[in-house]
C-alpha cells in the first residue's frame, strides 16, 4: 500500500490511499512506486486520470475499488478516499 499526495492546481491538496496490486507496480519505475507521488490536476479528478497519473497501463486494469466498492473508470475522487487497483483476475 502506498499513500499518493495528490495537488489541485487551486493550491489545495487532496490525499488519497491508492493500493496497487503488485502485479501492475511491476512495470513501474522505482520513483513512482517507492515515494509519495504529487500531480497537478483540476477539481473532479476521475479515476481512470489517477491511474495514468500513476503510470499504470489502462489496458492491464481489470479492477478498481474506492473506498472497497467496485467502481466504473469514471468515478471522481474526493479527499479521504481509498483507491484499489487490480488487474483482472484469472480463473482455471
Amino acid at each position: 500500500m502506498r499513500h499518493a499526495r495528490i495537488r489541485r492546481n487551486d493550491g489545495g491538496i487532496v490525499t488519497l490511499r491508492v493500493e496497487v496490486s503488485a502485479y501492475l507496480r511491476r512495470n513501474l519505475s522505482d520513483s513512482n512506486h517507492m515515494q509519495d507521488a504529487e500531480v497537478a490536476f483540476r477539481e473532479g479528478l476521475t479515476v481512470r486520470q489517477l491511474v495514468v497519473e500513476l503510470g499504470i497501463s489502462l489496458e492491464e486494469v481489470g479492477v478498481v475499488t474506492v473506498n472497497r466498492t467496485v467502481v466504473h473508470m469514471d468515478q471522481l475522487l474526493t479527499d479521504g478516499d481509498m483507491v484499489g487497483v487490480f488487474p483482472p483476475a484469472l480463473g482455471g
